[in-house]
């Protein structure tokens, strides 16, 4: 954390309290001698898991469409790829 006096990054915690949805600490900087306080928000960690959930989704979703075109170009060669197309699909739905 750096000084607002001074710019330091060299700040000490000298206390810290929680409250609803904040940590408030009390931060020296040796440097300039300066106290000062900051308020810290705490983030819920579901939303990192959501987040990261809907990524995987995502790429898993992406990926099954390419397993399905690329079953369907097998399946289309013979049967036009419309039909190769609902072919793969129930093939993947198995």
């Amino acid at each position: 954390m750096k000084c607002p006096e001074c710019g330091s990054i060299h700040t000490l915690v000298n206390d810290s309290r929680k409250t609803e949805g904040t940590v408030i600490r009390e931060r020296f900087c040796p440097d300039c001698r300066t106290y000062f306080w900051t308020r810290e928000e705490i983030i819920p960690t579901t939303i990192g898991r959501a987040m990261r959930t809907n990524a995987i989704t995502a790429a898993v979703k992406q990926k099954e469409e390419a397993d399905v075109r690329k079953d369907a170009y097998k399946h289309g060669k013979s049967r036009g790829i419309k039909r190769g197309m609902a072919i793969a699909r129930r093939k993947n739905e198995e």
